[in-house]
């Protein structure tokens, strides 16, 4: 009966997690359905290896156990050595920018709290400050659960490959060099479109539009389109192909004002729609665009390892404002679950 339990369970959590990921690659519930599934598999599989006394599963689930044993004992040293090695590399490849004090602060961070962790173990905190102290132990744990999903769903973003019989590519903007040339950033947006575009033409089907969105920042001579537009020009693709969006200033605005040119040209026809970004981004795009009514999913573009790691926090940030609602409830009942926890432990051991 227990068997049959685990494995009907294991069975709606897979057909849970395939039906969200199908409908839209890019949503931040995919992470947790995820982390749900292989719960659910991994519990299964190790009733299935305890009953049956399988030798070899019992080996890979004590192989996986393990290792997500050590990632819990020492993942916060290495988390912290990665921080300061990243934040230092960051400097010397791109110069000194404050968005790069991101990954600097995740670092101090992760020190602090194992040093609080530490003190904290070795009661030097009074009562009165172990209320705090728990909640902000509470609020840690539930950090690494946000973090862990969003981490798993901008991961699973970047497996979806859809088919080549798109009508539009929208191309997602970025900042400019001098204000006039393509970064290294956006011309790999543009090549993986490029790439698709082209892909799409060899299977003798009708290549898609690449719709280049992004407008002109206050230190840009040229609109981000624009310059877009001569870079795809250079790289052979026909001027007829090319769509410009020149109005945008953010990534909602890049998929809001790209649905209203796709509903311009094409009226009320049902149109394919694909977008371009790089891998960090992918989420947060697809969620904007979910937010305007555009079902778009996004094709990944490569970026530089060592830039990766700031950027994807920077986009954590910006995922967590926009679920600040969520996330400030969220906390709200931590604190009050955590002071009446506390309380009661202090009544009981009186």
């Amino acid at each position: 009966m227990i068997n049959v339990l685990f494995l009907a369970l294991s069975v709606l959590a897979v057909l849970t997690f395939l039906l969200s990921y199908c409908r839209q690659p890019a949503k931040l519930i995919n992470g947790s359905l995820f982390i749900l599934m292989m719960g659910t598999l991994g519990a299964t599989l190790m009733l299935y290896a305890w009953q049956t006394q399988n030798q070899i599963i019992l080996a890979i689930l004590g192989a996986i156990l393990l290792t997500i044993g050590m990632i819990f004992i020492f993942g916060s040293i290495i988390l912290i050595l990665a921080c300061f090695v990243n934040f230092i590399v960051l400097i010397k490849r791109e110069g000194f920018r404050k968005s790069y004090l991101l990954v600097l602060a995740l670092g101090i961070f992760a020190l602090v709290a194992n040093i609080l962790g530490y003190l904290q173990e070795r009661s030097v905190f009074t009562k009165n400050a172990d209320i705090f102290i728990a909640y902000a132990n509470t609020l840690v744990l539930y950090g690494l659960f946000v973090s862990l999903n969003f981490l798993v769903s901008s991961f699973l973003c970047r497996l979806y490959h859809p088919r080549h019989n798109k009508d539009y590519i929208i191309v997602l903007g970025a900042g400019l060099i001098d204000g006039v040339r393509v970064s290294k950033l956006l011309a790999n947006r543009l090549d993986k479109a490029i790439a698709f575009y082209n892909k799409q033409r060899s299977k003798n089907k009708k290549p898609p539009k690449l719709l280049l969105s992004g407008g002109k920042g206050g230190d840009e001579i040229l609109s981000e389109a624009f310059a877009m537009q001569t870079y795809a020009l250079e790289k052979g693709i026909p001027i007829e192909d090319t769509i410009l969006e020149e109005n945008s200033t953010t990534t909602y605005e890049n998929m809001l004002f790209s649905k209203k040119i796709i509903q311009t040209r094409n009226k009320d026809q049902k149109c394919k729609v694909i977008y371009s970004t790089n891998n960090f981004h992918l989420l947060r795009a697809g969620i904007f665009a979910r937010q305007v009514g555009l079902n778009a999913p996004g094709i990944s573009a490569r970026t530089a390892a060592y830039y990766y790691p700031n950027a994807l926090i920077r986009e954590f940030i910006a995922t967590l404002f926009i679920n600040k609602k969520r996330h400030f409830i969220a906390t709200g009942l931590l604190f009050i679950l955590s002071l009446a926890t506390n309380l009661i432990n202090r009544y009981l051991t009186t």
